[in-house]
């Protein structure tokens, strides 16, 4: 009983949520100087008026046939078809798509589709009078005889969406598309060094670059000095030829006096070939008469040792490892295999 109850008044809310769309909305619409009439009042959605389907296609002298399967409704006129399925944003006009602001949908059984897009697809020029909440459609047929009604024409202004599109609305529709999302100017995505970002029409972009706003992603770039810049995507290249990094670096030293920047993700690998990150000195041992290192024991030294890629020896001194000689630790240098020099890690 709990989940009939339930049902029922799932059933009222959605009968509930179609009464603002059926009831009389007080839109009228004329077509070449004579008023539709419908048994269904039209509505408006996105900023587009709905009609009833069939109502605007024979009125406008269009063939009209509906797919009750793929749900797709395709009108005919001299050589123009033009083809619209439910729920859909798409406008297809001889094979090629439009995009629509509101979709074709289907209240109480009744397939309501945008007066404009489909009116103005079959020719047909269109004009909003906001004073009287009125449509005035003229047919292709219509404006072409010397006696057409005179109607309240208004001139057209191309509106801009953030993401690229465009659309062209009569002036007395401009602040419902301002309403929704549209711009009078084309519009321009600005970043903020914190990762925010900002739609500013075009005009406005200076005005953004002057308050640390960016017309691209931006990075922030690090100097080994301990300086940083915020720097727009694409000069990053130029900037790390000059010496900058993306991210915090590290001076490390090596053994043998030598020193470099590494990037704070790298310095545990720099470390691991025998890098320091501060000045260091291996211990000297006492010499011998060949001239090489040794400790008392033999195997007392945990300092830097030199190996080279091809060699199986670790040395104490470079000099005696060769040209190709590098730093690591003696540790490492036995990790990997190498063994003792005979000459001079006695």
């Amino acid at each position: 009983m709990k989940k009939a109850k339930i049902s029922i008044l799932l059933v009222l809310a959605t009968l509930f949520s179609f009464m603002p769309v059926i009831a009389d909305s007080g839109i009228n619409i004329y077509v070449d100087g004579t008023e539709l009439k419908s048994n269904t009042s039209a509505f408006i959605d996105n900023g587009s008026t709905m009609v009833p389907m069939r109502d605007i296609f024979e009125r406008l002298n269009a063939e009209v046939e509906w797919n009750g399967d793929t749900k797709t409704i395709t009108a005919s006129k001299q050589d123009t078809t033009i083809n619209l399925q439910i729920d859909s944003d798409t406008l297809m006009k001889n094979g090629i798509s439009e995009q629509l602001d509101a979709v074709p949908v289907i209240v109480d059984d009744m397939t309501f589709v945008p007066v404009r897009a489909v009116s103005q697809a079959l020719g047909a020029n269109v004009t909003w009078d906001a004073d009287t909440q009125t449509v005035y459609i003229t047919s292709n047929e219509q404006a072409s005889t010397d006696n057409t009604v005179a109607v309240n024409i208004e001139s057209n202004v191309t509106m801009y969406a953030a993401d690229g599109r465009t659309i062209s609305v009569p002036q007395s529709e401009v602040e419902a598309y301002k309403g929704v999302g549209w711009y009078m100017e084309p519009v321009v995505i600005m970043y903020a060094p914190d990762g925010r970002t900002l739609d500013v029409v075009e005009s406005e972009v200076e005005a953004y670059h002057n308050v640390g706003w960016y017309s691209e992603p931006v990075v922030t770039m690090y100097a080994p000095d301990g300086r940083t810049l915020d720097v727009i995507e694409s000069e990053i290249e130029a900037y790390k030829g000059v010496g900058w990094y993306t991210e915090p670096v590290v001076l490390m030293y090596a053994a043998d006096g030598r020193t470099t920047y590494a990037p704070k993700s790298e310095v545990e690998a720099y470390k691991g070939v025998g890098w320091y990150t501060e000045p260091y000195t291996p211990p000297k041992s006492s010499s011998s008469s060949g001239g090489s290192y040794s400790s008392s024991s033999g195997s007392s030294y945990t300092g830097t040792v030199y190996i080279t890629p091809s060699g199986s020896r670790y040395h104490y001194r470079a000099s005696c490892a060769g040209k190709n000689a590098r730093a690591t630790s003696l540790s490492s240098a036995k990790a990997s295999g190498y063994t003792p020099c005979k000459k001079c890690a006695r």
